[in-house]
């Protein structure tokens, strides 16, 4: 295989909240307006990180690392730490969020804001979690061959078929029956199904707009699908339309079980399935696809799978353990030809979390929260309760 084919450019927006010691919101003021890499996203204290555009997995997981430390160590500074996990603290006063302050040329962004509470509730907005931004390098794009646009809207069908595959290996926020809230149907949804056109990018932003124009979304930003294609610069319609720019994936939880909230090794994975997709994927995602999809990643969020069936298409049903089991080995075959064996680690460390018992993150949280225990890196050592 080409070494062409690993190469790329990498970014990740990482929110968490900023909490006290007693476990309840902060609400002291975003401390960071300066710092275009550490941003606030629905509230005042909710913390977002941004990295810079990386040029390997290696480099992305040292800049998630060092904004995390940078954010820690100064929020520590007025008894604040950030919440390790996508479910925001139990018992947290939700009345009165101190909805994130924008003004001048960025007023809107407040207003917006605002229009999302009055919309979604607090209890939606306060969920955290991270989105994961990728595209090709140039030489690989050359190698493809064919239209840019049409190769990410390929792309972005095949991932958001898949997008349960994601959830379930590295699903880490449990609640109740849940392994992934944010990603359950209590989760971050748009109160319809947004159905898109993936023939071309006229037709996937003309979509959009028609959703926009019937009052159903505010914007392009509105559109809480897990899989979306994002221009350069601002995400407005009008700039997609110029073109894409990358691919961003948004079912990613935050795992307590990590202390900068990701594995280093999930950050490898999601590339090279991103390079699966490209490659062997098929482009196809017909209306009744993408209604699946979103039904899959809803199943894909439950704790208990033991009775989840996936839809593989519109015929074939398998189980989600057997499901995830073969895509791992359809990906292992794919990927051996490259003789890298970092490479084939990586597919056996998620392999690993379906052969062992408790092997998913979910599972191991929820185990520890049943017996009380606290998880080794969990933030500040906070107690898991149930």
């Amino acid at each position: 295989m080409d070494p062409r084919v690993f190469e790329g450019r990498f970014g990740l927006e990482k929110e968490n909240l900023r909490v006290t010691m007693s476990g309840q919101l902060a609400r002291t003021p975003h401390p960071f307006d300066e710092d275009p890499h550490i941003s606030k996203d629905f509230c005042e204290s909710q913390t977002e990180m941004i990295t810079e555009v990386c040029k390997s997995t290696e480099e992305l997981y040292k800049a998630i690392v060092s904004l995390n430390k940078k954010v820690s160590d100064k929020i520590a500074e007025r008894g604040e730490f950030l919440w390790n996990s996508s479910n925001p603290p139990e018992g947290i006063d939700t009345e009165n969020v101190p909805v994130a302050k924008f003004s001048g040329k960025d007023a809107a962004k407040e207003d917006y804001r605002r229009y999302l509470l009055g919309k979604y509730g607090p209890d939606r907005m306060l969920l955290s979690g991270i989105h994961y931004n990728f595209s090709f390098g140039d030489s690989f794009m050359e190698m493809l061959g064919g239209d840019k646009d049409q190769i990410y809207l390929r792309l972005a069908a095949d991932s958001l078929r898949y997008a349960w595959f994601v959830v379930y290996l590295m699903s880490a926020s449990p609640r109740a029956d849940k392994a992934s809230v944010r990603c359950s149907e209590e989760g971050y949804w748009n109160d319809f199904i947004p159905i898109l056109d993936y023939s071309s990018l006229d037709a996937y932003v003309d979509g959009i707009d028609k959703y926009v124009d019937e009052g159903k979304l505010d914007s392009i930003s509105e559109l809480y699908l897990p899989v979306r294609i994002k221009p350069r610069g601002i995400n407005s319609a009008e700039n997609l339309r110029t073109g894409i720019d990358h691919i961003e994936l948004r079912m990613i939880d935050i795992n307590p079980l990590c202390p900068v909230g990701i594995a280093r090794e999930d950050l490898y994975f999601l590339h090279l399935l991103l390079i699966y997709l490209a490659l062997k994927g098929d482009g196809q995602c017909t209306e009744r696809m993408q209604e699946m999809a979103v039904d899959n990643m809803k199943k894909a969020a439950l704790l208990d799978d033991s009775s989840v069936w996936i839809a593989r298409d519109e015929v074939i049903f398998l189980p989600i353990r057997e499901a995830a089991l073969e895509m791992l080995s359809l990906m292992e075959m794919f990927f051996e030809e490259t003789g890298n064996a970092h490479v084939m680690q990586i597919l056996e460390y998620q392999k690993s979390k379906l052969l062992k018992r408790n092997g998913r993150y979910s599972e191991k949280i929820s185990a520890m929260k049943r017996g009380k225990k606290k998880c080794a890196n969990y933030s500040q050592s906070v107690q898991i309760t149930a």
